[in-house]
């Protein structure tokens, strides 16, 4: 930020445009001159936090489906025991009938 003639002026350092903030106030142009930082920050800073909550949910979701896959497991034991039970019942129904 600088002073030319009697109105504030800032640089952006990253092309070398000089912009007036059409202010004689130091403090008005302070006030300005943040604002418009913040507002070429605010981009990042969202799409940090979005990265971050992608990565949350993608957690979630991973310990989601470890445990669905931990139940699909645990049923299809279940469905087996089940099967071998008829099945030696059913051995056993057609040894006592013969």
């Amino acid at each position: 930020m600088f002073l030319r003639g009697t109105v504030y002026w800032i640089q952006d350092n990253e092309n070398g445009k000089q912009e007036t903030l059409r202010t004689k106030d130091r403090t008005e142009a302070e006030r300005l001159l943040h604002a418009k930082n913040e507002a070429h920050r605010q981009p990042i800073i969202q799409a940090r936090s979005r990265l971050c909550d992608s990565e949350k949910t993608l957690h979630q979701y991973s310990a989601v489906g470890r445990q669905r896959d931990r139940f699909f497991r645990i049923f299809e034991r279940c469905v087996l025991a089940i099967e071998r039970l008829n099945l030696s019942n059913a051995a056993g129904d057609s040894a006592s009938t013969a």
